[in-house]
C-alpha cells in the first residue's frame, strides 16, 4: 500500500478516491522507499544472467505431473486398453516420430 491506500481491486472505489482527495489536499510527502543501489543492479543482473531449465518453472512442473498421471492411468489399464492406446499412438506417429494429425478414432 502507498499511502497506505488500497491496491487497485481491493476496497471500494469511493473510500479509495476520498482517500487519496485527502492524502492531496493535505499535501503529504508521498512515504519514503528503499533507494536502488549498485548493489541491488548487480544482484539482478547476476540473476538476469543465471540460466532457468524449463523443469524449474511452473509449466515444467505441470508437464512432470502431467506426465506421472498418465503414466498412472495407462498401469491401470487393461491389457487391450493398453494395447489399444499404444495402436493409436503408433498410427499417429510418422516416421520422423512427430506426431501427425488425424487417424485417431471418432
Amino acid at each position: 500500500m502507498w499511502h497506505e491506500v488500497l491496491k487497485p481491486g481491493e476496497g471500494k472505489v469511493d473510500e479509495k478516491r476520498e482517500k487519496w482527495r485527502k492524502i492531496i489536499d493535505s499535501g503529504k510527502a508521498p512515504p519514503s522507499h528503499k533507494v536502488w543501489t549498485a548493489q541491488d543492479k548487480a544482484e539482478l543482473t547476476m540473476l538476469e544472467a543465471e540460466l532457468v531449465s524449463i523443469k524449474e518453472t511452473s509449466l515444467g512442473c505441470m508437464t512432470e505431473q502431467h506426465k506421472q498421471q498418465l503414466l498412472a492411468t495407462f498401469r491401470a489399464m487393461s491389457p487391450e486398453e493398453k494395447e489399444g492406446i499404444l495402436l493409436e499412438m503408433n498410427t499417429n506417429v510418422d516416421d520422423g516420430g512427430k506426431c501427425i494429425r488425424g487417424g485417431g478414432a471418432g
